[in-house]
C-alpha cells in the first residue's frame, strides 16, 4: 500500500462531499450538556448522543432527532459482522504480537498494540468491503463496536459518523466507494482530551430507535470530525496527524471483507480520490484481510428460516425453496457452512441447512 508522509490526504466515502467538510441538515433538537471526556489510552468511550442520518446527493440528512446514547451493557445481540475482535465485555482483544511489527506497522510498545498507520499518517474517512454473516442479509443492527485513534494534545471535539451501503466500488474500477446510502448514525463524543493511543467503544442503539441496514454484500464507512454544527450544517473531518480508525480483521469472527479498502489518506479532505485505495493484504497485516475496527451486532435470529416467516410454525417446506432459490442465485445467505474457498456454494451448503432446519428455532 503506498503511503504519504506528512503532508497527506483522501476521497469521499460518498461520492463528492466537499473540499473539507461534509454539508447536512439538522432536526431541531433538545439542548445537550457538552462535557469534556477524557479517556485513558486504550480506553472506553460514551458519546453524549447520537442521530440517525441518510445519505442524499452527498449529504447526510437526519432522520432522527438527537437522542441520548449509552454504553451496550448486555450480551443479547448477535455479531452479524465482526471486525472488533471484543471479548465477553467488549474490550478489544487479539492484539499483534511476534510476526506483526514489521515496519512498525503494528506496533509492539505503547498503548496502540491494534494494527494503525502512525502519527505520521491520518485518514479521516474509510469505507470497506463488507459481507454479513449468512442468515443477517437485510438485518437491522442495532449494536456498534468501534476503535479509533485520536491525537489531539488539547480536549477536541469528536463526532463519529458510521454508515452502511449495497455496493462496494473495488480497485482500481473508480470511485466513489459507494457507502453511506443505506443510512447510518452520527455519534457526539463531546471533547476528548489526548491519550497518546486509541479509544473503543460498545453501544447498544435499542434505546434509541436508531439502527443500520445490513446487506448482504455490500460496505460501512467510518468518519472522524471535529464539528458537526447543527446551524451551518457542517461535518468537518479530522486533520489532525493520528487521525484514523484502528484497523483489525474479521479472522474466524462473522462476516468477512476484501483486502481493498478506501481510506481518505493523501489530502485528508472527507473526498475519496481515486488513488486512495488501500490494500491490506500484506503479511504485516493480521488478520487478514484488514479494515477498519469495528463490528455489527442484531437482534437474535433464526438461519433457518429463510422466508422471514411469524406464524405459529416458522419453519415450513417454504423454506427449503427459499433457500433453494438463493443458492439458485448465487446468494450470499445461501453459503451456509461461511465457505470461502471457490466455489463457496456446494453441497455442503445443503447439508448444513438441513442441519440448521433440524434444530429449529429457539
Amino acid at each position: 500500500m503506498g503511503r504519504t508522509k506528512r503532508p497527506s490526504s483522501i476521497l469521499a466515502a460518498h461520492g463528492p462531499i466537499g473540499a473539507r467538510c461534509v454539508l447536512v441538515s439538522l432536526l431541531s433538537s433538545p439542548a445537550f450538556a457538552q462535557p469534556s471526556v477524557v479517556a485513558p489510552p486504550g480506553g472506553r468511550a460514551v458519546p453524549v448522543r447520537s442521530q440517525a442520518v441518510k445519505l442524499e446527493r452527498g449529504r447526510l440528512v437526519p432522520t432522527s432527532n438527537w437522542s441520548p446514547i449509552f454504553a451496550a451493557s448486555d450480551s443479547t445481540t448477535v455479531a452479524a459482522f465482526d471486525a472488533f475482535g471484543g471479548d465477553s465485555a467488549g474490550v478489544p482483544t487479539g492484539f499483534c504480537t511476534a510476526g506483526c511489527d514489521q515496519y512498525g506497522w503494528c506496533p509492539s510498545q505503547g498503548p496502540g498494540t491494534r494494527w494503525w498507520g502512525g502519527t505520521n499518517y491520518r485518514a479521516p474517512v474509510s469505507t470497506n468491503d463488507m459481507r454479513v454473516a449468512p442468515g443477517f442479509e437485510g438485518h437491522q443492527a442495532v449494536r456498534v463496536q468501534l476503535a479509533w485513534w485520536w491525537e489531539h494534545a488539547t480536549p477536541t471535539h469528536c463526532y463519529i459518523a458510521v454508515l452502511t451501503g449495497d455496493n462496494f466500488t473495488t480497485c482500481p474500477s473508480g470511485t466513489p466507494p459507494n457507502s453511506g446510502n443505506l443510512g447510518g448514525i452520527v455519534f457526539d463524543f463531546g471533547e476528548m482530551a489526548r491519550g497518546d493511543g486509541y479509544w473503543w467503544a460498545d453501544l447498544d442503539m435499542r434505546g434509541t430507535g436508531q439502527s443500520w441496514l445490513l446487506p448482504a454484500d455490500g460496505s460501512y464507512t467510518i468518519m472522524l470530525g471535529t464539528a458537526y454544527n447543527a446551524e451551518t450544517h457542517e461535518f468537518v473531518v479530522d486533520q489532525q496527524w493520528g487521525t484514523q480508525p484502528m484497523q483489525w480483521g474479521t479472522g474466524d469472527r462473522p462476516g468477512s471483507s476484501g483486502p481493498m479498502q478506501w481510506d481518505d489518506w493523501r489530502n485528508a479532505n472527507g473526498t475519496i480520490e481515486s488513488n486512495e485505495c488501500a490494500y491490506y493484504i500484506d503479511t504485516h497485516h493480521c488478520p487478514l484481510p484488514q479494515g477498519a475496527m469495528l463490528a455489527f451486532w442484531t437482534e437474535p435470529g433464526c438461519y433457518a428460516n429463510c422466508d422471514a416467516s411469524s406464524g405459529s410454525t416458522v419453519l415450513t417446506a417454504n423454506d427449503f425453496q427459499c433457500f433453494l432459490n438463493s443458492f439458485v442465485a448465487g446468494n450470499v445467505y445461501a453459503n451456509c457452512d461461511q465457505s470461502t474457498v471457490s466455489p463457496t456454494l456446494t453441497a455442503n451448503d445443503f447439508q448444513c441447512f438441513l442441519d440448521r432446519y433440524a434444530s429449529g428455532c429457539s
